[in-house]
């Protein structure tokens, strides 16, 4: 890890979802992985740089977490190809780069378990209340199987050569207030998001056994399987499911809604030689297709 201070940061990836979005903020498992089609840094600021309130307030709670004490003017600025609001991970890789700063700053530790413990806490400024999953997934760059809060596995990955395609739909909407509508709508319905809740973590059972084991249609399947049960919940859309419905026309084995819904992005696992059918398909449904990423044995 370089200090800002030399002028260079590191690189932050963002992260997907492959199933359990939503429930994992109620105790329930979820599997995620990051995704490198873009990333985020910490610059050194520009003379002409607006003030970004939500930035201070982030960078304060990191640093009181590392006992130093607030300042009034930034040294530094974002600079990040990670969309944000998008369900990729844009707020977790900034809480990410702002502990690792603090820390650095502080001379606490820079393990990234202890990093993305304290980067959850940070992102509550701007989810309200982070699960803690997507900030671990960015601090170890590594496929993760989450039980709950510290609760966590590496997730084996033996599907070399997979492509997962990443689409975001535009959809303007933040997070947060998504998260608070299905909480919302888990306490006025609590036996029917329980049900749902249940189906969920056997899906996340599925994605797990499926990467392990290296059963793409698996894999593609539950993840379809797990877009149902987001729309039923209530976070798809139509522009999503119609998103979702053209990458499996064109050969995906499997699509889905990633992050909080409503908007933002897609996923579509597929064979290599599908690839090109699946992205022009989700371009021509109304997407935004951006890099993304083919695993290695062991990412």
């Amino acid at each position: 890890m370089i200090p800002l201070a030399t002028g260079k940061s590191p690189t932050f990836p963002g992260k997907v979802i492959l199933a359990g979005e939503h429930f994992v903020s109620h105790g329930g498992p979820a599997i995620a992985v990051p995704w490198h089609g873009g990333g985020l840094q910490l610059v050194p600021r520009e003379a002409d740089c607006p003030p970004d309130a939500t930035l201070d307030a982030a960078w304060a709670e990191a640093r009181g977490l590392c006992g130093l004490r607030p300042v009034r003017d930034l040294d530094f600025r974002v600079a990040s190809s990670i969309p944000a609001g998008a369900g990729l991970g844009s707020s977790a890789a900034l809480s990410v780069a702002l502990v690792l700063r603090a820390c650095l700053e502080s001379g606490l530790d820079t393990y990234p378990r202890g990093v993305g413990a304290l980067a959850a806490r940070v992102e509550n400024v701007f989810h309200g209340r982070s699960s803690g999953l997507d900030p671990m997934v960015v601090a170890l760059d590594a496929p993760l199987y989450w039980s709950g809060p510290q609760r966590f596995d590496r997730l084996d990955w033996g599907l070399p050569g997979t492509i997962l395609v990443v689409a975001v739909e535009s959809t303007p909407r933040t997070t947060a207030e998504v998260v608070a509508r299905v909480r919302e709508s888990a306490a006025r319905h609590h036996r029917r998001f329980r049900a749902q809740a249940r189906a969920a973590a056997a899906i996340v059972a599925r994605v797990r056994h499926a990467a392990g084991t290296g059963d793409i249609l698996e894999l593609g399947t539950s993840m379809t399987a797990n877009h149902a049960i987001l729309a039923y919940l209530g976070v798809s859309s139509p522009r999503l499911d119609a998103i979702v419905s053209a990458a499996l026309r064109a050969g995906a084995l499997g699509a889905k809604l990633s992050g909080a819904g409503l908007g933002g992005a897609v996923l579509a696992v597929c064979e290599p030689d599908r690839r090109e059918a699946v992205r022009t398909a989700m371009a021509g449904a109304g997407a935004v297709v951006l890099p993304g990423m083919a695993w290695s044995a062991n990412p």
